[in-house]
């Protein structure tokens, strides 16, 4: 006799494992997929990536990309390790410098070379400080005296006094702040970097981990790096550690690893000066990752 096919006894088919857990298996093909946009390999490649048989080029560059993150997170002590190390640390050329598509995808996981900027206050926080002036304060005392004693029109006129010393005072500040604003976008800084194997100068909120940047006397370091090489340099580092005098810098490897911040000779930072010299750097750090932008 036959047996029946929806029998206990009978044996099913298994069905196919994208067809069990639909759910699941677009969960784990999403990474791929993401990164497959992210470093485009071809459409044949793509649609490897999409039947689950990821390309190796694709998970290269995946294990690539978090190596030198982890490396970047965890290599605060730059100056201890030799130039060369330090350039193949962050995949860089020190002759060459990154190329343009690396240097975008660093951008768009480190984010921009600015330190974040606090909320300015406002108009009401601004002119409550105005208000609570000692001398406006007293105004405000007398305005109320001459309530209370029956002066109708001196509290009105001193009230009157108050609002508009106030408001002068407000309206100044706010235009103060206005023109400060104005003056920083006018004042984009600049650094000239080594991309591609060609010189180039771009603007300094474009700065990666890894790019190699060029500074001589009279430039204002662009970010943290350590010196690739140098002749004669001395920078003022009065903006970070106080040291009022110029300090000489150098490409030497430095051997304790506990070396205080003003003692790392081989390093430069955000936002000091060049007095002498030049240099050429490896940025190991932007934005909110500079010493100066820890403080």
């Amino acid at each position: 006799c036959r047996m029946p096919c929806d029998s206990p006894a009978s044996p099913r088919r298994a069905q196919p494992v994208d067809q069990q857990h639909p759910q699941n298996r677009s969960m784990e093909l999403r990474p791929l997929v993401e990164l497959s946009k992210r470093y485009p390999v071809g459409r044949a490649n793509s649609i490897e990536v999409l039947r689950g048989e990821p390309d190796t080029g694709i998970v290269e560059a995946l294990s690539k990309e978090r190596s030198l993150t982890t490396q970047i997170e965890q290599s605060s002590e730059w100056y201890c390790l030799p130039g060369r190390e330090v350039a193949d640390r962050l995949d860089t050329r020190i002759d060459a410098g990154l190329t343009t598509a690396e240097a975008e995808a660093r951008l768009s996981e480190y984010g921009p070379n600015s330190i974040p900027k606090e909320q300015p206050p406002s108009t009401w926080s601004i002119a409550l400080k105005q208000v609570r002036e000692p001398m406006n304060l007293m105004l405000i005392v007398v305005t109320v005296l001459s309530i209370i004693i029956g002066q109708i029109s001196t509290a009105i006129l001193i009230g009157s006094l108050v609002v508009l010393n106030v408001w002068m005072a407000t309206s100044q500040a706010l235009k103060a702040r206005a023109s400060v604003e104005a003056l920083d976008e006018l004042q984009v800084p600049t650094a000239r970097i080594m991309r591609d194997g060609g010189v180039e100068n771009i603007d300094a909120r474009n700065l990666v981990p890894g790019d190699v940047v060029m500074v001589e006397a009279g430039d204002l370091v662009p970010a943290d790096g350590r010196i690739a090489t140098s002749a004669t340099l001395e920078v003022q580092e009065a903006a970070l550690t106080g040291e009022s005098a110029p300090v000489p810098k150098d490409a030497e490897a430095l051997d304790e690893p506990d070396t205080a911040l003003g003692d790392r000779s081989n390093m430069l930072f955000q936002n000091t000066s060049v007095t002498r010299g030049t240099a050429t750097m490896i940025v190991t750090a932007t934005g909110s990752n500079t010493e100066m932008g820890k403080i």
